[in-house]
């Protein structure tokens, strides 16, 4: 069973406030992440672990290198559906990353009716996406992205491959469905 986290608040901490790792499973609801600092994921970390997250705020976290406000590396194809990261009814306000995903980076996991607001990063000042292996595939469905900053690309998403017809075999498009990106920017 997952560990289960409810309403609490994460202020100020460094290294990340909360990590996930080695197939651990977690649910954060109604929580809290605020200026907290870290070299990936400030917010929350999630490495080759699942989460279910919903009703979170993600505030003013600031990574060094990738995901301000949330980092998910998984290995939710390798396990199945059963293990894929959820995030919903989420807000990422104010966060950034020194290289990628100032709001959020993930390889995979399905994020609906969140907001992606006044976040930044060199590339995916929103969020930036990894398709892997096969059926994985980061999805925002019922997302809004707005006011976001890259200073290289993907002022409000950022999508790797950046094409279907990459020359990577194993890698596969990323989902934006019935979503909002609006007033982002990048050069």
């Amino acid at each position: 069973a997952p560990t289960v986290i409810d309403n609490c608040v994460f202020t100020d901490n460094h290294n990340s406030a909360f990590y996930v790792d080695d197939f651990g499973a977690i649910a954060l609801t109604g929580s809290q992440f605020i200026q907290n600092r870290g070299y990936l994921g400030a917010g929350v970390q999630i490495y080759h672990g699942s989460a279910d997250i919903s009703g979170c705020d993600f505030i003013e976290n600031e990574a060094v290198y990738e995901g301000g406000g949330l980092f998910v590396e998984a290995d939710s194809c390798a396990l199945g559906d059963a293990q894929r990261t959820t995030v919903d009814k989420c807000r990422f306000i104010g966060n950034s990353a020194g290289d990628l995903g100032g709001g959020v980076i993930l390889d995979d996991g399905i994020l609906t009716n969140c907001l992606f607001a006044d976040n930044s990063a060199n590339k995916g000042g929103g969020a930036y996406s990894i398709g892997f292996w096969g059926s994985c595939s980061p999805q925002y469905i019922n997302c809004t992205f707005v006011h976001n900053t890259a200073t290289h690309s993907g002022g409000g998403l950022y999508n790797f491959p950046d094409s279907v017809s990459s020359s990577y075999e194993w890698q596969v498009p990323n989902v934006v469905r019935n979503s909002i990106l609006w007033n982002n920017t990048a050069p």
